[in-house]
């Protein structure tokens, strides 16, 4: 007679059961908690990888390697994911040109990302760069192991000790500049050409001439040899306007995208240099300002730059306790967008933040006008102009709100000029800050200076602006120039709705009660 099976005492299986559970729970803690990473499916996994990829714009396919490093089933998962090894970056932690040889095999035939760093030729980065590939083995690997059409796009980084006594490439790396140099052949579609160098020259301003008159012949140089003569280039981005383009007929038919990012005040004027773009769409200014004050000469003529679709404007004001910011000139004062459709205003005053954290704002108010003023000073600088979106920020030197940090929200104050932008369709205001609106009544009585028709949209995104009385009276003009008909939606912080409104969203009716409620009870 066979023996008989044992039964499972009742104990073992809850003992399991409250085992498995607790795989998914913290000690302590009878919550459920979500899986770790590692949990997710191969696919999902792969996903997230690409994401860190496409996040991390510094390390390129070197995180790549190391989440390959993780385990054996992260490495199956990061080898079989080929967008993750799509750039091919040079700088002082390529010690073989083996991972490039690699990233090549395992990208497949997708497109590149080439970044090559020219370093600076001193001791301390000598000692960096000791066991480094060189700029000129790397370029020379890449024209002989890579098709020149799968290179898309392609970043020059150059140190700025490098602009120091001129530009002091070796033979060995100027020769990728020359004609057929891999840097003159390649054809990409995205160009980038980078120097790091606002902490390097400091902000005085004889060190902004000095940065500029060495930038200028690197960025013509290399602006004229390279990829920018090729037909397909579609966008750039450059650290400033070369002043030797100033001078020049060159046209350059296939760009749409150019993105100036300027670290200290420009003295060249950006008009000319747009102007040889004759095809260009999307316009993107990054600029930081170190004085409330520029030497850009003026003038008298203004440049139209017609084929501009799109502008984006993104400043940011170093603050300076001792002066307030009352007039600003920046490079693009001499030009006018008559067919700009869209425009995104990122307006910010940068602080420093102490050691131990904290901040301290020095003054009551930070005002916004003259950096609006600016903007809007000529009378129809965007005929065209249909949307228009501000934000208005104070922030670190890091980039993080200070409005998050302080017990108090800070103070500011700034202006819309309507009355310059007669086809405003849409119009979003955004702020953390306690934001007003500089208005004299004078102004709004004289009805026939503020006559905006087109305005469809307001939306105001902030739950501590001091605006809504500044609402009411456009929307007061709007009535009486018999304009109401066609305004379409009102949004507001959702704390600052009515009863019913979903996510602060309003139209017609609704948008009276919320006038009488809110701003004038003999609103009709």
């Amino acid at each position: 007679m066979p023996p008989r099976r044992r039964k499972k005492s009742s104990n073992t299986k809850k003992s399991r059961s409250r085992k498995s559970v607790s795989q998914n729970t913290v000690e302590g803690n009878d919550e459920p908690q979500p899986p770790n990473l590692l949990s997710l499916p191969d696919e999902l996994l792969s996903k997230c990888f690409e994401f860190a990829f496409e996040e991390d714009l510094e390390d390129g396919s070197f995180i790549s390697l190391r989440l390959s490093h993780v385990s054996r089933r992260c490495r199956v998962v990061a080898l079989g994911n080929a967008t993750i090894w799509t750039t091919l970056l040079h700088d002082s932690r390529l010690h073989s040109l083996d991972f490039i040889r690699a990233c090549i095999s395992r990208s497949r035939n997708l497109p590149f990302t080439v970044v090559v760093t020219f370093p600076e030729r001193d001791l301390e980065s000598a000692y960096t760069y000791i066991n480094s590939v060189s700029p000129a083995d790397y370029l020379a690997f890449l024209k002989r192991h890579v098709r020149l059409e799968r290179c898309r796009r392609v970043v020059v980084e150059y140190d700025p000790g490098l602009l120091e006594e001129g530009l002091q490439l070796q033979d060995d790396e100027w020769e990728h500049f020359a004609p057929g140099g891999f840097l003159v052949n390649v054809r990409p579609e995205c160009f980038v050409i980078r120097v790091p160098y606002s902490h390097y020259w400091g902000e005085d301003n004889d060190s902004d001439s000095e940065a500029e008159d060495r930038l200028s012949p690197l960025i013509s140089g290399t602006f004229l040899k390279s990829a920018i003569l090729g037909s397909r280039l579609e966008h750039l981005t450059i650290h400033a306007p070369p002043k030797l383009l100033e001078y020049t007929d060159l046209r350059f038919g296939s760009l749409s995208s150019l993105h100036l990012s300027l670290n200290y005040e420009s003295r060249v004027s950006a008009a000319k240099f747009l102007r040889c773009f004759p095809e260009l769409q999307d316009l993107n200014i990054t600029m930081n300002l170190h004085s409330p004050t520029s030497t850009i000469p003026n003038t008298k003529e203004l440049f139209s730059l017609p084929s501009i679709r799109n502008l984006r404007f993104d400043i940011s004001v170093c603050h300076d306790s001792d002066r307030d910011l009352d007039e600003v000139q920046l490079p693009w004062k001499d030009c006018v967008f008559p067919n700009a459709v869209t425009m995104d205003v990122r307006l910010k005053f940068q602080i420093m933040t102490y050691a131990n954290g904290t901040t301290q704002l020095h003054r009551s108010e930070w005002k916004f006008r003259p950096l609006v003023e600016f903007i809007f000073r000529n009378v129809r600088p965007f005929p065209s102009l249909e949307s228009l979106s501000m934000s208005f920020k104070i922030v670190t030197y890091g980039g993080i709100s200070v409005a998050e940090r302080l017990p108090t929200c800070p103070n500011a104050s700034t202006l819309f000029l309507l009355n310059r932008l007669p086809h405003l369709k849409h119009l979003e205001i955004r702020s953390d800050l306690r934001l007003s609106v500089q208005t004299t009544i004078l102004d709004y009585l004289q009805r026939i200076k503020f006559n905006f028709p087109a305005l469809q949209t307001l939306k105001l995104r902030g739950s501590q602006l001091k605006i809504y009385k500044w609402v009411g009276l456009v929307l007061q003009i709007l009535k009486e120039q018999g304009s109401w008909g066609t305004f379409e939606e009102l949004v507001v912080p959702p704390e600052m709705a009515l009863p019913g409104a979903s996510h602060g969203v309003m139209h017609g009716e609704a948008i009276s009660e919320w006038i009488r409620a809110k701003v004038n009870p003999k609103w009709n």
